[in-house]
């Protein structure tokens, strides 16, 4: 397989640029190397947390590993960035933790074959990993890991494939162990291809997405005719620039995509954090699905924002103020909620109504002693109703009286509000409505009909 890139160069124009990539970008990709050829620790493979959100791997970064045994149960493997900062000499930065729960001199073993495995994904030499087998199941006390001489190799795969044939339901498990003895896709088809195997260009495709292997995908996929949205799916979620690249070939092949296979391949490229994937979806999405709904663009944000929050900002930047507009009010709330002031201001501006949840919106901020991102949104024109009277006696009730004011000039009627806080008086509620909003709210209904008069005068 190719070597994960810390950075890639990339054409601008006559110019080459080197591009930076994010952490969680690369963190997914080796992750899934790891899966594909079974070197995933068993417990977790969990990246720190300084570089999610779309931190950036500085430039001429390098990684190395470190494997030992934890301080209470397990083995770790710890993998840093390193780089040269200008002035500050080398800095080096926590980037994964892997864990498996065994404390066995085997298991020790085991997790020196997968630091090894991360190492030559960023270094290696095209050179195959050394394969190791677990005889006895789970990786456990008890377990053993197998060297095998190429000829010894040679003979376990020819027994594999001989149960392979006569065991149809454990296909999966013997799948599993051909591919971590031969690596990819390719290299198996290559070493047992000789057998008869019941692989067909679907399965060769969708095996090819999983390993990237360009060619071996760029072979299977045009004999296919049908299932090829199976495939879209698979490469939206399949990490890395392999799997956008794969993704762009099946979505330029497609005449038409259900909705409901676009939408899971949105979903699956979003958990990717590729913004540029996801960006691609839906701009295609119109050309792709027909009678799309409108709804689309904002409820893929909102899965975003729940899933992957640190890069809806820069995917929301690139979307047309029409899709916002039709995104669900609690988008807008979400991105409240999880105190993103530069996200909920952006949205406003490009068109998002609040909808029936902006009572709950001008509570959290509030509450929170955040009323002036609250004021930032109605001046970037956030949309209220006539009769928002609850997001109005909140901003009273905790004497928010800058946001109170701007409410009232937004659009809440005044009187409409002063007759609903009599009603609550009649239920008994004991609630006052200051002199200092009631002074406002006449003002700018005075300078409201003096601005009338004299534009009807102009007229």
């Amino acid at each position: 397989m190719k070597e994960i890139e810390l950075q890639y160069c990339e054409r601008n124009g006559s110019e080459l640029v080197v591009r930076q990539r994010t952490g969680f970008e690369v963190f997914a990709e080796l992750k899934q190397r790891l899966e594909s050829i079974g070197y995933l620790p068993d417990e977790y493979f969990l990246l720190d947390r300084e570089w999610e959100d779309g931190r950036l791997i500085p430039l001429d970064a390098d990684i190395d590993c470190s494997t030992d045994y934890g301080g209470s149960e397990g083995v770790y493997i710890d993998v840093f960035l390193y780089w040269n900062e200008e002035g500050n000499g080398v800095k080096r930065s926590h980037f994964i933790t892997g864990k498996t729960l065994g404390e066995s001199g085997t298991d020790l073993d085991r997790m020196f074959l997968v630091a090894s495995a991360i190492t030559k994904a960023f270094h290696g030499d095209s050179a195959q990993h050394e394969r190791y087998v677990l005889v006895g199941g789970e990786p456990r006390r008890g377990s053993l890991i197998v060297g095998l001489t190429q000829e010894e190799r040679r003979i376990f795969i020819e027994s594999l494939i001989e149960r392979r044939e006569r065991m149809g339901a454990e296909l999966h498990e013997i799948e599993g162990l051909l591919r971590r003895l031969t690596g990819s896709i390719t290299d198996y088809i290559n070493t047992v291809g000789h057998r008869p195997l019941d692989l067909d260009d679907h399965d060769r495709a969708i095996l090819a997405i999983r390993d990237g292997e360009w060619d071996a995908f760029t072979s299977a996929f045009p004999k296919l005719t049908e299932r090829r949205e199976e495939l879209l799916i698979e490469a939206a979620g399949r990490a890395g620039r392999i799997g956008r690249r794969m993704m762009a070939y099946i979505l330029a092949a497609l005449d038409g995509v259900s909705a409901e296979s676009y939408v899971e391949a949105s979903c699956r490229a979003a958990e990717t954090r590729d913004t540029k994937r996801v960006h691609l979806l839906m701009e295609q999405a119109a050309s792709h699905v027909s009678g799309l709904d409108p709804a689309y663009y904002g409820k893929l944000l909102l899965h975003v924002i729940s899933e992957q929050k640190g890069m809806t900002f820069p995917l929301v930047e690139q979307c047309r103020d029409e899709w916002i507009k039709n995104a669900p009010p609690r988008l807008l709330f979400r991105a409240v909620m999880l105190n993103q002031p530069h996200l909920a201001s952006l949205l406003v501006k490009k068109g998002i109504s609040a909808g029936n949840t902006l009572p709950d919106i001008t509570h959290c901020m509030i509450s929170g002693r955040r009323e002036w991102e609250l004021c930032g949104l109605l001046d970037a024109g956030l949309q209220v109703g006539r009769d928002d009277y609850r997001a109005l006696d909140d901003c009273v009730s905790n004497r928010a009286f800058d946001a109170a004011k701007k409410l009232v000039e937004r659009g809440v009627d005044f009187d409409g509000y002063c007759a609903w806080v009599r009603l609550q008086r009649h239920n008994g509620e004991r609630k006052e409505i200051p002199d200092e909003l009631t002074k406002y709210a006449a003002e700018l209904n005075e300078r409201r009909m003096r601005e009338e008069a004299a534009h009807e005068q102009a007229g």
